[in-house]
């Protein structure tokens, strides 16, 4: 990276406390709107983020360099994914589109058009071949990634859809709706298998567990609630939040469960599912069907294996709901490390924390963005932590020493800066740019 002038550096290093990062040295604007989504690929070596300029990027993780600008959008990103081999980018949003772009060019490759509302929520499914999108419409639709194709429609709800999943077998699709239900989908046939219902509020985040025996669903009832999805009873409901529960999830084991809420904690429970759950999963029966273009880009139905004993829990397991307590807005995003022994989460009082799964003990404070944390993510081998805020920043930070490394920002005319905290920053080689950058306490010309 190019040494910023003297002017700009400080002379002396400040200590640094266990909770708090090294300053900034420079303050930059960055996008021309909020970063609203981000997603590391699935090798950990690149960064994709999705904004409210109408354009998603990709990023080198290490460097924080621009590598690629999907622009096309006539609206804000409000979702985005990594094909699971990592060549193929995703994106959703407020234009009412989806758009598949490949990850090495940038090239728009597809565009999946149909729905009458803004295409909230996006997914591919495991194998790569098929793409999920949820809408404003009020539905969710079912597309062949490499053609455009709609393959199934999946109509219902009486709100929008403002989740989606596939389950991990690829097999059956889950739908979150400000309806206040969540259902369950074939993939094959689009038919509804069942319907989640209980909670009085909308459902804004939906999971699968690993095995795909059980779902979540978290809404703004205050609860999170546990299904078991070839029956669509509620095992168990997690009480306890003050405020809408925004974001869920199950550690890598299923044996835990994580959620996020506007009453500003996050709260890891007991799944509970060894003690509840049937003891075969569920195996929707396929729909015959003559043979057609569409029908080669389903899924492959998985090979009968011999049912496999869970893993041990990777964290302890709490007796009761551990409570994940310090920040002081609303908490935006969740996600467990790959080990499971730790959470992350993202809040509106503009700070990323680190906490100990099996305590609740507060780790690491990444502190540095000036407005909401909307995303938050772990790479794939836990070491690097990437929060994406409303200030149009995105930072790459040390899960270990909760160091930040790198700050990126994009600007018009496809220009981008990048810097770290001591001082050293990369550009896009523009001379424009450079006038950009100012001390600390100056403001960044717009």
């Amino acid at each position: 990276m190019r040494g910023i002038p003297e002017l700009f550096v400080s002379k002396e290093t400040p200590p640094q406390p266990p909770l708090v990062p090294t300053p900034i040295i420079i303050t930059f604007e960055g996008h021309t709107g909020s970063v609203l989504a981000v997603a590391f690929s699935p090798d950990g070596r690149l960064v994709l983020t999705g904004s409210a300029d109408n354009t998603a990027r990709l990023w080198e993780a290490n460097t924080g360099k621009e590598l690629r600008r999907f622009e096309g959008h006539t609206g804000s990103v409000l979702a985005v994914a990594f094909s699971p081999d990592g060549r193929l980018v995703l994106t959703g949003s407020a234009d009412n589109t989806a758009r598949l772009w490949e990850a090495d060019t940038g090239k728009e490759l597809r565009r999946f058009e149909g729905h009458t509302g803004s295409v909230l929520a996006v997914a591919f499914s495991p194998d790569g071949r098929l793409v999920l999108t949820g809408s404003d419409d009020k539905t969710a639709r079912l597309w062949v990634a490499n053609t455009g194709k709609e393959l199934r429609r999946f109509e219902g709800h009486t709100g929008p859809v403002l989740a989606v999943a596939f389950s991990p077998d690829g097999r059956l699709v889950l739908t979150g709706s400000q309806d206040k239900t969540a259902r369950l989908w074939e993939a094959d046939t689009g038919k509804e298998l069942r319907r989640f219902e209980g909670h009085t509020h909308w459902i804004r985040s939906v999971a699968f567990s690993p095995d795909g025996r059980l779902v979540l669903t978290g809404s703004a009832d205050n609860t999170a609630r546990l299904w078991e999805a070839n029956t669509g009873k509620e095992l168990r409901r997690f009480e306890g939040h003050t405020g809408p529960v925004l974001a869920v999830a199950f550690s890598p084991d299923g044996r835990l469960v994580l959620t996020g809420s506007a009453d500003n904690t996050a709260r890891l429970w007991e799944a509970g599912w060894d003690t509840h759950i049937s003891s075969e999963p569920s195996k929707p029966k396929p729909t015959p069907t003559e043979p057609s273009a569409a029908e080669k880009a389903k899924p492959e139905p998985p090979e009968k294996t011999p049912r496999k004993t869970p893993p041990e829990p990777q964290a302890r397991v709490p007796a009761r709901p551990v409570t994940f307590q310090g920040h002081t807005g609303l908490v935006w995003s969740v996600a467990f490390s790959p080990d499971g022994r730790l959470v992350l989460t993202g809040s509106a009082d503009k700070t990323a924390r680190l906490w100990e799964a099996d305590t609740g003990k507060e780790l690491r404070r990444f502190e540095g963005h000036t407005d909401w944390i909307r995303s938050v993510a772990f790479s794939p081998d836990g070491r690097l932590v990437l929060t994406g805020s409303r200030d149009a920043s995105w930072r790459l930070w040390n899960s270990k020493t909760g160091r930040e490394l790198c700050q990126v920002w994009s600007l018009k005319e496809g220009r981008w800066v990048a810097a770290t905290p001591e001082g050293y920053f990369d550009y896009d080689g523009n001379p424009e740019t450079l006038g950009l950058l100012r001390p600390k306490t100056w403001p960044l010309a717009n």
